[in-house]
């Protein structure tokens, strides 16, 4: 959609196109009637992809309205669908994301992570109860916005946000990928995943969210190779990466939570999201 487009979906809502965010598929745009900043996604179903996409749109929006009260997360405020595409309204955040912050920053201390931890755990504690699994969990999917009459760099000062859940899955939709094969972000996903076994425990998520702030904590991957098979060797053998031997500055204590974070053996690992952000909260803290 060029920039300038009005959109009239549902309602009476008018949304003006003001830039593209993401590809050909995510933009920019302010509701006409109050002035907000919103960001949409369009899901054209008259294209050479209507197979597909179709389908896709039906998927993310079952998705969506389990996920309706769920806490920090980026869930859409309004859902419209025509004759020929879908399209779904989120707020637009004001910030930057996980990523973006290390980039600019580079690596922060075990005790500064925790305030982001703590809303993830609201999230993904909230998910997993309804046998969700985000499959997804990485810097990139991890918003970071100013509370209010706050600019401070401090995330203890940060509203954090959980983004993405279009390769989320539940035991009652559609899988997105055949089995033996993997969907997601290799260079964060659990032996099993990144392998092509299909899991939904919480332990998957476990260990992306461990991934995260072992590169949060060191400011390197787990595992840093780039090609697919080298980083699947990686990620299914040998032991998990240690922090304190790529950061000598990360204590012992955190060091051994994100090493049970990322162990190759699901059943060795943190059972739940919330036993992890326990254990690395205390040993962060002292």
């Amino acid at each position: 959609m060029k920039t300038g487009t009005v959109l009239s979906i549902g309602h009476g809502k008018e949304y003006q196109i003001i830039g593209a965010l993401q590809g050909q598929s995510v933009y920019r745009a302010v509701d006409l009637r109050t002035g907000a900043g919103k960001c949409i996604k369009r899901y054209p179903f008259d294209t050479t992809y209507a197979d597909s996409m179709l389908p896709k749109f039906s998927r993310e929006v079952e998705m969506m309205d389990r996920l309706a009260s769920c806490p920090n997360a980026c869930i859409p405020e309004a859902i419209y669908r025509q004759s020929v595409e879908g399209y779904t309204v989120f707020p637009l955040l004001t910030g930057m994301n996980l990523e973006q912050m290390l980039k600019r920053d580079g690596a922060v201390q075990a005790k500064q992570i925790v305030p982001i931890l703590k809303q993830l755990e609201a999230a993904l504690t909230y998910m997993h109860a309804l046998g969700i699994s985000h499959r997804d969990i990485k810097p990139e999917n991890v918003f970071l916005s100013n509370r209010p009459r706050s600019r401070s760099k401090n995330l203890g000062n940060k509203n954090c946000t959980l983004l993405d859940f279009n390769i989320a899955e539940h035991p009652e939709l559609p899988r997105l990928a055949l089995p033996g094969y993997f969907v997601g972000t290799p260079a964060y996903a659990a032996p099993e995943t990144v392998s092509g076994i299909h899991s939904l425990k919480p332990r998957v998520d476990v260990y992306s969210l461990s991934a995260s702030v072992f590169e949060a904590v060191t400011g390197s991957l787990p595992h840093p190779q780039t090609h697919f098979r080298d980083l699947q060797a990686a990620i299914t053998s040998g032991s998990a990466p240690i922090a304190r031997n790529v950061n000598p500055n990360v204590s012992q204590a955190v060091s051994d939570v994100l090493e049970k974070g990322l162990h190759k053996t699901p059943t060795n690992r943190y059972q739940s999201v919330a036993e992890f952000v326990e254990e690395f909260s205390v040993t962060a803290t002292q």
